[in-house]
């Protein structure tokens, strides 16, 4: 099973990002129900694996903590941008949660790929050799000011990506509070 740990944020502020996102000239938006931040990408998972990361993560204490959003940025190399993202910055209580949990998934034996922590928001996704135009750019400096927050995290949840046709559809399997 695709799975990742996220974030969800509170409905006003999804609503908000998916508002910023259909506005975006190129690409397809994010849907607003899909809208997260992503703490750690575990890739394909076997079943009886999950449920002893759903184990180690439900024993996890993390203290709850507060995220901002601020601007827009696109994450792409020479072939163009592969996403459009809110940015949101590392604070202290995110990083250290995004170690923990990092680290419980590594102890279920997860072979976690992606090491470097960019926290983000994916608003919009292009495809493969995908050009920014110049609407593209002035649409982004447009957004150059977008601050939301302080936004209270209270929990993560464990999702399954489930991918398909119209791109993916996540399932939350479990939520973790935090203290």
């Amino acid at each position: 099973m695709r799975c990742f740990l996220g974030i969800s944020p509170p409905a006003h502020v999804a609503t908000r990002l998916a508002e910023i996102a259909e506005g975006c000239p190129l690409g397809r938006p994010v849907p607003e129900e899909n809208i997260h931040a992503t703490l750690c990408f575990l890739d394909d998972v076997p079943h009886e694996t999950m449920e002893e990361l759903d184990d180690a993560l439900t024993g996890l204490r993390a203290a709850s903590l507060d995220l901002r959003v601020e601007g827009l940025g696109a994450f792409g190399g020479g072939h163009g941008p592969r996403a459009l993202y809110a940015h949101v910055p590392a604070e202290p209580g995110l990083t250290e949660l995004n170690k923990r949990v990092r680290a419980k998934a590594r102890g279920v034996g997860i072979n976690l790929r992606h090491k470097q922590f960019v926290p983000h928001i994916t608003l919009v996704r292009f495809r493969h050799g995908t050009e920014e135009t110049p609407e593209f750019q002035r649409f982004v400096g447009a957004h150059a000011g977008l601050a939301l927050g302080p936004i209270r995290v209270t929990s993560y949840a464990l999702f399954a990506s489930h991918l398909g046709k119209g791109g993916a559809q996540y399932e939350e399997l479990a939520r973790y509070p935090l203290t």
